[in-house]
Order: structure tokens, then C-alpha cells, then sequence
């Protein structure tokens, strides 16, 4: 019998509108067209779908969780605070049920861009110079304009946009106060690296491996000094393009890639964003263990440039959580 996948997210309908939440607050919950395609994808590859939805539904439902699904393919954002994304893993340990995709603790430390960036530095991966802004005492600046300001523990973008990169301390000042107030958090203050972005996406566990790297590009132009604003999560002007004939560039990319989702102890399937400045030199911005999962987004992209169909792929993910539970039996894999 084919096995049950339980598919866990947070659909943008799931939650009103807030006035008291920033405009973009609901911007990292998912579309219904993406777990259709989500939904499509698991019984393509041969599974049975079982559809759990947030985790107030798993709530509910949590004692008779474990007779429903075999396993639990986690993609959701999770409400509420910088260990929101923790959610739901820790509900399923809690409850001893398998799940496809990071740990809780992997979860929480990767959506606190401090503590990423603190964990990246203590293991020797470049990443932008930053401070964290929290009472306006920055009298000596050690960093280098322009700077971009970012909310500590958000993603997809938010609190991103044109203003977020600043050229003075009055601009600093001005946008950090805006993120403190707005997003109700401290804000993080980087050296703002000009110049070409990357994406790349990562599969499996011991050993992990990377798939296709990725050029991005905002409406078929280069990154440069643009940033990758909130506005785009959802249109359709990001463009995710192979890097052909630059080996040593996407060697240097994997190599990283790898380093970093290690360093964390990433599980499954991740993506890592990069800065390359007009130097060469090389730098992680972020280290996503939740990326996008919908057939245009950069997983898809790159698995289709190295020949899988989105079904594959997301065959690919729940088999390395599969191998990892030491439940391969049930699939038949070798």
C-alpha cells in the first residue's frame, strides 16, 4: 500500500488581515494555487495524500494524528514570534510522528538572521558585516554605506523594499525605527553587497547535495543595487536563470551551500542565497530550511534544468526523510 503523506501549511486565507500587523505580514503563507500544485505533485510521485492544513487543525486532531499519515511533509510558516516556524515540528516530536523537513531548533536559529549570521561567522562562511539596532546607539559606526536594514527574525522579504537600503545615518536611523515599530522587533543592519545574486537549492542528508545554481534576476535585469522586494514574492518579474559555462563560480556556490546547510544541521531540503560583489568575493545572505515549494519557484527551476519532474523532486525530498526515519522499507527503495 502507498504510504501517507500528511501536508502541513499556512494558506494566506487562513488568517484575517490585521491593521495592528505590518501591510506584508501575511506574505510568507502560502497560496492556494501552491498547494494545489503541492497536493498534485505528492500523488504524482505515488503517495496518498492526506490534507492537514495549519496547526490549529493539527491540534485538533492530534491525538489521531499518527493513525492518519505515515509521515508529515511540513511547509508550514507557522504565527506569532521568532520561533513560529518551530511550530509544528516540535507538536510531531512531541506527538513521535516522522516529518520531512528540519528540526525545530534548525527552524527557529535560521529565521533569527542574527543568530545565522553568528553561527555562519563561528564557522568560517562569509557573510556581510552587521549590527543589530535596537535603541538608536550607534555612535560608532564600523560598517561601511550603504547599508540595508532588515526586521531580525522575518522572511519572504518582509519589511523589504526600495528604502531599506540606506546611504546616511539619518537614513539608518530613520528606517531602523520604522522596523522596530512596524514589525515590533529589532532591526538588522548589514553592509549592503552590490552586485549579482544566487540561489542554491539543497537536497537530502548525509551526504546532502546541491541542485542547479541559480542567477536571480528582477524583471531580466541584474540585482546591482535593487533588492529583492517583498512586492515580487508573489508576481511573476523574478527570473531564476543557470549559470552556463561558470564552473568554478558554481563550484565555489555548492561548496558553500553545502558548508552552510551543514552547519546548522539543515534536513531534507533547503536554500541558501548568495551576493557575489564586483570583486568575486562571495557572500551568504540567508540560509532558508522552508524555501518556496511551487513549480516556478527556485527548488523547481533548478530540478527541472537537471531533468526532474516537480513530482521527482518532491519524491527526492521524501525519500531523504525516508532514509533518515530508516523507514525506507515501506517505499521499496533500495
Amino acid at each position: 500500500m502507498p504510504l501517507k503523506i500528511g501536508l502541513t501549511y499556512d494558506l494566506e486565507s487562513d488568517y484575517p488581515a490585521d491593521p495592528e500587523n505590518a501591510p506584508d505580514a501575511n506574505s510568507e503563507f502560502d497560496s492556494v494555487r501552491t498547494i494545489k500544485a503541492l497536493k498534485k505533485g505528492i500523488k504524482d510521485a505515488g503517495y496518498i495524500l492526506i490534507d492537514f492544513g495549519n496547526f490549529g487543525n493539527l491540534l485538533k486532531i492530534r491525538e489521531s494524528l499518527k493513525s492518519r499519515a505515515d509521515i508529515v511533509f511540513n511547509i508550514s510558516e507557522g504565527i506569532k514570534g521568532r520561533n513560529r516556524e518551530a511550530q509544528i515540528p516540535i507538536l510531531l516530536e512531541y506527538l513521535n510522528i516522522p516529518y520531512i523537513g528540519s528540526d525545530a531548533l534548525a527552524m527557529s536559529l535560521t529565521l533569527d538572521k542574527v543568530l545565522t549570521k553568528q553561527i555562519l561567522i563561528v564557522n568560517k562562511i562569509p557573510t556581510p558585516f552587521f549590527f543589530v539596532y535596537e535603541k538608536a546607539a550607534f555612535n560608532n559606526l564600523k560598517l561601511n554605506f550603504p547599508m540595508i536594514v532588515k526586521p531580525r527574525w522575518e522572511g519572504s522579504s518582509m519589511g523589504i523594499n526600495s528604502k531599506s537600503v540606506v546611504y546616511s545615518k539619518s537614513e539608518l536611523e530613520k528606517r531602523a525605527n520604522f522596523i522596530m515599530k512596524q514589525y515590533r522587533q529589532p532591526a538588522l543592519v548589514e553592509e549592503f553587497i552590490i552586485g549579482s545574486e544566487y540561489t542554491v537549492p539543497v537536497i537530502g542528508n548525509s551526504p546532502p547535495e546541491t541542485l542547479e545554481p541559480l542567477k536571480v534576476k528582477l524583471n531580466g535585469m541584474e540585482m546591482d543595487n535593487n533588492v529583492f522586494d517583498n512586492s515580487f514574492i508573489r508576481s511573476e518579474g523574478i527570473d531564476y536563470v543557470p549559470l552556463t559555462g561558470r564552473e568554478k563560480l558554481k563550484n565555489k556556490l555548492r561548496a558553500l551551500a553545502l558548508k552552510t546547510y551543514n552547519c546548522v544541521e539543515c534536513l531534507d531540503f533547503g536554500r541558501i542565497d548568495f551576493r557575489v560583489n564586483n570583486n568575486g568575493e562571495i557572500f551568504v545572505l540567508e540560509l532558508n530550511p522552508l524555501p518556496a515549494l511551487n513549480t516556478d519557484d527556485a527548488l523547481a527551476v533548478s530540478a527541472k534544468h537537471i531533468g526532474w519532474k516537480f513530482s521527482e523532486l518532491l519524491d527526492k525530498i521524501i525519500k531523504a526523510a525516508l532514509m533518515r526515519y530508516k523507514m525506507v522499507h515501506k517505499t521499496g527503495i533500495n
